[in-house]
């Protein structure tokens, strides 16, 4: 969320993202330790190339609708007019892209499914919940915290 705040200066923008990058986490179920858990977590639910496709159905449409970089003021309205078709091109593209970080993240601290699903790429700078991932998650938000601060306030 806070990445897409930094280059969007939108709440609702970075909202709707944040909501989007549990989603590959969400969708797995509860997490465990489980073998069962473990063999199946970073499978297809963190394969990009459908968040992807999403991302790309959703820009191309909001864009022809120009309902992407809008006021959130704006987007609520959608929701109450007869606009549904901007507000779902909207939310669908920042929760999508949202759920394309989420990946992205996952594969600095191990491996996610690469264009082809058999095959994975990625590299572990860290393991996650230790305290690396905190002190370099905590790094980054206050680094964009503050350019956000620079652009938009």
């Amino acid at each position: 969320g806070s990445f897409i705040f930094l280059c969007t200066g939108n709440f609702l923008s970075a909202t709707v993202a944040l909501v989007g990058s549990v989603f590959p986490d969400l969708v797995e179920g509860v997490p465990s330790n489980s073998t069962s858990y473990r063999k199946r977590h970073r499978q297809f639910s963190h394969w990009f190339v459908p968040y992807l496709v999403f991302v790309i159905f959703t820009f191309i449409l909001g864009i022809k609708l120009n309902s992407l970089f809008v006021d959130p003021e704006i987007v609520i309205a959608y929701l109450f007019n007869d606009y549904k078709l901007s507000y779902l091109s909207y939310i669908g593209f920042y929760f999508f892209l949202g759920s394309i970080l989420h990946v992205v993240q996952d594969s600095f601290c191990g491996t996610v499914p690469s264009f082809n699903l058999r095959k994975r790429f990625g590299v572990s700078f860290f393991k996650v919940g230790s305290i690396e991932e905190y002190l370099i998650v905590f790094i980054l938000a206050m680094l964009l915290i503050i350019a956000s601060k620079i652009l938009y306030f």
